[in-house]
């Protein structure tokens, strides 16, 4: 079994453990803490009671609080949610519980990527909902702590939000790719504070007038991840294990070396020479690094790129894996430039004991964050955009770190 433990709410996002002992007690082969004729009873604030399996209620990381405290014979008051958005959320619950069962009886190298898999589900599931409606269902989603179910409304939310939502304040609002230039050496913008939380504000109230209602941060921080996805046109979840399931594979990674010309743009590109044991996995559109450890030769590689994917941040992955590089144990230097990192929690490589370089530019990381991390990590060279002199193109044309050009003479 792997580190396979979804987001949790709270103000440190740390992981619902308990949710998860007791999902795999409730899902897997044992059943030895209840029968699976036990049930357990939810009731709507216009007095509508909805009785729930097992197997379904446990789903929610709320629920399961309750019952440890109470006993399967309480009956849970949902005083917020009237029995219409309850009953929709409980069609969402028992779609999901055949997926989660399913990955429970398979071995890690078979679990396929929840939030791909489910999304559809939902978007079928929910399309006839009003967005006040969808509002109500997001936030039933939240105060029941059902990552997944959270995680496909809120892409759902997104893409409404996108139809009326001005591309220009959109962009300013979550602060969008950084635009490439050619040539020049440009100055990279570090977020402020009072400016990302003003940024908030702006879709807040956005969301208001198209009648979703006020949200969490945690479903707002949701949310604003597929605005991200949207703003780098993907429209749709993508793991690694997604992509290694499509036949596609890793490539090396490459050293080139420029010269000739008057300016980039007219360079001769050589490959100088690549990097062994190296994995390059660019460019690829990848949301999630679920199935990372699935890759051939990840206990000898040295070096990871990930480079130009659109992560958002770890922790709002809802099926984040806790230690995802923890089997590259001869890993030495890791890239994750330019993919759209809002947040970035050092305690996922804490565990490689031979990380030397941490390469996180071109990302929208707070002053803070960085701190955390320089501090976490003292012994890692870790690198964010103001120290890095010039960006340039690399083989395929996309923009590079500067630690991956060898030479350049112009």
């Amino acid at each position: 079994m792997g580190h396979n433990e979804p987001y949790h709410k709270g103000d440190t996002m740390k992981f619902n453990t308990i949710f998860n002992t007791l999902l795999l007690a409730f899902l897997g082969t044992s059943m030895s803490i209840y029968a699976m004729e036990e049930s357990v009873r939810i009731t709507s604030n216009d007095g509508q009671e909805f009785v729930l399996e097992v197997n379904i209620a446990m789903l929610s990381g709320t629920i399961v609080d309750i019952v440890e405290d109470a006993g399967l014979d309480a009956q849970i008051p949902l005083s917020e949610f009237s029995g219409a958005t309850v009953s929709k959320v409980v069609e969402l619950m028992t779609d999901l519980e055949p997926l989660i069962r399913a990955n429970a009886a398979v071995e890690d190298a078979d679990k396929v990527y929840i939030p791909r898999a489910y999304q559809q589900t939902v978007n079928d599931n929910v399309k006839a909902l009003t967005n006040e409606q969808l509002g109500d269902l997001t936030r039933a989603a939240d105060h029941l702590d059902l990552p997944y179910v959270l995680n496909a409304l809120a892409s759902v939310v997104a893409d409404r939000s996108t139809k009326k939502i001005d591309v220009k304040e959109k962009l300013a609002m979550l602060g969008a790719k950084f635009q490439r230039q050619i040539g020049a050496p440009r100055a990279l913008k570090k977020p402020k504070v009072d400016e990302e939380e003003a940024l908030k504000e702006k879709l807040k109230e956005k969301l208001k007038k198209l009648d979703f209602g006020t949200f969490s941060p945690g479903s707002l921080s949701f949310i604003e991840k597929h605005l991200t996805f949207r703003d780098h046109e993907i429209t749709e979840e993508y793991s690694v294990a997604d992509l290694l399931k499509e036949g596609k594979k890793p490539k090396k990674v490459v050293i080139a070396t420029l010269s000739g010309g008057r300016g980039l743009d007219e360079a001769q590109r050589h490959v100088d020479k690549v990097v062994e044991p190296s994995l390059a996995l660019e460019n690829e559109k990848l949301t999630s690094i679920f199935g990372i450890d699935r890759l051939q030769n990840k206990e000898t590689t040295t070096y990871l790129s990930l480079n130009g994917n659109c992560f958002y941040r770890f922790d709002r992955d809802a099926q984040i894996v806790k230690y995802p590089f923890e089997s590259f144990v001869s890993l030495t230097d890791l890239d994750l430039p330019d993919t759209c990192l809002v947040s970035f929690d050092p305690s996922i490589v804490v565990v490689l004991e031979n990380l030397k370089d941490l390469e996180l530019s071109q990302n929208k990381l707070s002053e803070g964050v960085r701190s955390k991390i320089t501090k976490v990590l003292p012994q890692v060279n870790v690198r964010f955009d103001e120290q890095m002199e010039q960006l340039y193109f690399d083989l395929k044309g996309y923009m590079t770190p500067a630690k991956r050009i060898n030479d350049l003479r112009t």
